[in-house]
């Protein structure tokens, strides 16, 4: 309501961004109004033709985004060639998810009141590529552990790159393990300072690695007073009778492994999310480029949102921009080979995205 109420005072909407906001390189939104906020739906997104007097929006985004990055960074041939066919990443994670169920009968069910295919496109994002696990699947999805485990272990060796990846992420951030179980020894390694991207972006966890180290050593040896002063205390954790001071230490650990869970998930995030966010902008760094230096009419007016770029620009410009879009996707190509981009060049709002006429839409996109 707040923003809504910005806008009908405004009259007017000038997007205003904090070029890198996020530590993925991703923008966050400045000047009082975070313009990646707006809602996705068609009746919010109809409100806004961009477009001012003669000119024209040309409007796109990224096709299946994540999953193409995804395909690039594990390299996985048998989850490329799925793709290539034109087959759902995410159904074909609901059959490892739903044992028992073929890839047609999950795909039915999209929209359906047991959406298995949904379920499934959830679980994958969460448990698969943002750096989750088979608890994620149980907490979101309400998933039994053992189907949760079975369900990742069972995709992870079907698809042996995104397995490898996975193991990769967690190889580097997994600063600590128990090999004995719950209350043997912690072990501890020093993990890898920053995650980087294919395209040489870094995430630096030097703070968070830090606090890790601090707490697991606090909890190796803790102070003497501490342990004076729960004498003859004795405290109930889980199915085990402890002293308050070995039931602090199992807290820190526990603080520790928590943090270190968090830096797994944000590095294997990193991984997909950043390079999306500068692939995006290089498209509208790249349409910025029409535009003439100096004081000049506007030729373009270029704005990124997440995956979606849209450009007001004059009707002579509407090629040349589909051009200079069209030649930096290609660019990234070599990198993501599937990258695709769905191209509308006469749209009446910013929810045109989709359902025009086809001589107004222009498929970017690699050859099946």
């Amino acid at each position: 309501m707040e923003l809504y109420n910005k806008l009908l005072l405004a009259g007017k909407f000038h997007a205003s961004f904090n070029v890198i906001g996020a530590l993925s390189s991703r923008m966050s939104g400045g000047d009082g109004l975070n313009a990646q906020g707006i809602k996705h739906t068609k009746e919010v997104r109809s409100m806004f033709p961009l477009s001012w007097g003669n000119y024209v929006l040309s409007i796109g985004d990224f096709s299946a985004f994540e999953v193409t990055i995804a395909d690039a960074v594990c390299d996985d041939e048998a989850l490329r060639a799925e793709l290539m066919a034109g087959r759902k990443i995410h159904a074909l994670f609901g059959m490892a998810l739903f044992p028992g169920h073929t890839y047609e009968e999950i795909r039915a069910t999209d929209g359906t009141e047991n959406d298995l295919y949904t379920k499934g496109k959830q679980g994958f994002f969460g448990s698969i590529l943002y750096g989750g696990n088979h608890q994620t699947l149980m907490n979101k999805l309400g998933v039994k552990e053992a189907d949760a485990i079975a369900a990742i272990e069972s995709f992870g060796k079907r698809y042996k790159g995104v397995g490898r990846w996975r193991k990769r992420v967690a190889d580097s951030f997994c600063s600590m393990t128990q090999p004995g179980g719950i209350g043997t020894q912690v072990i501890w390694k020093d993990p890898a300072d920053y995650a980087e991207t294919m395209l040489g972006f870094r995430r630096y966890f030097t703070l968070e690695n830090t606090i890790c180290k601090t707490l697991f050593s606090l909890a190796q040896k803790p102070p003497k007073h501490w342990k004076n002063l729960s004498l003859g205390i004795k405290v109930c954790r889980r199915d085990r009778v402890q002293t308050a001071s070995g039931a602090v230490q199992s807290a820190l650990y526990g603080a520790s492994f928590m943090m270190q869970a968090a830096n797994m998930r944000a590095a294997a995030n990193h991984e997909i999310q950043s390079p999306g966010a500068e692939i995006t902008k290089a498209v509208q760094r790249g349409l910025w480029d029409l535009q003439p230096a100096g004081v000049h009419e506007f030729l373009v007016a270029p704005l990124n949102v997440h995956d979606e770029v849209a450009c007001v620009n004059r009707p002579d410009m509407t090629e040349h921009v589909a051009d200079k879009v069209a030649e930096k996707v290609e660019h990234f190509r070599p990198k993501v080979p599937l990258i695709g981009m769905d191209w509308v060049t006469k749209a009446t709002s910013w929810a045109d995205k989709k359902g025009v006429a086809k001589e107004d839409m222009r498929i970017i996109t690699y050859e099946r």
